[in-house]
């Protein structure tokens, strides 16, 4: 299992289970103000 982040609020995990490789698109929920800094960056 591995994880490829692609900015402040989002990532790909990517895993093999049995040989099959899957790939998921991951972001974070945001549910309050004020903003943090990684979501500043994107």
């Amino acid at each position: 299992m591995s994880v490829a982040f692609t900015g402040g609020n989002a990532a790909t995990l990517i895993y093999t289970v049995d040989g099959v490789s899957v790939s998921k698109a991951i972001a974070r929920q945001v549910f309050g103000i004020p903003a943090t800094q990684c979501e500043a960056d994107d």
